[in-house]
């Protein structure tokens, strides 16, 4: 048999990428990691990793360490994982530069070093907003394209930017859901389970929902896509759909073993809510809930994962136990109140 092939991750110091570098370590891989000067390396101390710096807007960088690494293995695969996630006006030229020309521009310069495959992280944000809630899958027609958000916008964008590679190179796309596991201390996620822990999140829920998956799996299925999947295929990532009521629920149960919710806002006045916020952000637009994210909030974003599931052979973990196993990590962190 022959050795595994060697695996480039962008972003793998990450959140989800850090279970990248893990995921395929442990399935025999060598792996690098092309991340920026000022990158958190330290969380993957220890491990056997090749580091090589570029940030992915910089195209000079991004060519040399692509030549650098062609140069160091004669067969090898990428992984590419970096992205910038952000509902910030003020974010819009660094969404457009990282998840739509860093695409083109990571990829590029990759098939030009010998990368013989690519899967490209996407998201189900770059599949469509559900109609109705009902569930949607890889053959749905896009319909946010006029949706005012722009990490929607640009991860579709990047999205079609890979998928044209696809008639002249192998590349998949993986559209993981909402991302859920151990993370970091100052993460969005994290935010958000401290928030129902303190109870200024959950009373009262959004009137939208999103389809969830654990961080674990979302890096088993990547290793899949990597392995089993298609050319030019999109393969959608998720355990199942909670609407943001269920979701509250689910982990107030977790964290503070009640359901601390007290119903749903009406879309009306979750609309008025926004605009609200809207007006007031032109002054000083806030970090987490800005018009943007509360925009994300009042939509559905349910996506089917039957193709993943069939084709790759991929089993998420139940939702329900991807949190228990987040809270007891994060109490024994020091991050939640036991």
């Amino acid at each position: 048999m022959s050795a595994p092939t060697p695996i480039l991750i962008t972003g793998g110091t990450g959140f989800l990428g850090r279970y990248l570098v893990r995921e395929f370590l442990e399935a025999g891989h060598p792996v690098g990691v092309l991340c920026r000067a000022g990158s958190p390396r330290e969380v993957l101390q220890g491990l056997p990793v090749r580091f090589w710096e570029a940030d992915v807007t910089d195209s000079a960088a991004v060519q040399a360490a692509m030549q650098a690494v062609g140069s160091t293995w004669k067969s090898w695969q990428l992984i590419h994982n970096a992205a910038l996630i952000s509902y910030r006006r003020r974010d819009a030229a660094a969404l457009q530069a990282v998840n739509v020309d860093g695409v083109h521009l990571v990829l590029t310069a990759a098939r030009a070093a010998g990368a013989e495959r690519c899967v490209h992280v996407s998201s189900v944000v770059a599949v469509g907003i559900s109609p109705g809630g009902r569930a949607i899958d890889e053959s749905f027609a896009f319909n946010a394209g006029d949706f005012p958000v722009d990490y929607v916008r640009t991860k579709r964008a990047g999205e079609e930017r890979a998928l044209a590679m696809a008639p002249t190179w192998d590349v998949r796309v993986v559209n993981p859901g909402a991302i859920f596991g151990p993370v970091q201390a100052n993460s969005n996620s994290a935010r958000f389970l401290q928030g129902i822990a303190s109870g200024q999140i959950g009373r009262w829920a959004p009137p939208g929902g999103m389809a969830v998956v654990g961080v674990w799996d979302v890096a088993r299925g990547i290793r899949l896509a990597l392995e089993r999947g298609r050319s030019g295929q999109r393969y959608i990532l998720t355990e199942s759909y909670l609407n943001s009521r269920q979701l509250f629920a689910l982990v107030g149960q977790a964290i503070l073993g009640a359901d601390p919710g007290r119903g749903t806002l009406p879309r009306p006045l979750w609309h008025a809510l926004r605009l609200a916020v809207q007006a007031v952000s032109w002054v000083r637009e806030p970090v987490m809930t800005t018009p943007q994210a509360m925009r994300m909030l009042g939509v559905e974003f349910h996506q089917s994962a039957q193709r993943a599931r069939q084709e790759l052979g991929w089993q998420p973990e139940p939702f329900a136990r991807v949190i228990e196993r987040t809270v007891a990590t994060l109490r024994d962190e020091g991050l939640l109140p036991g």
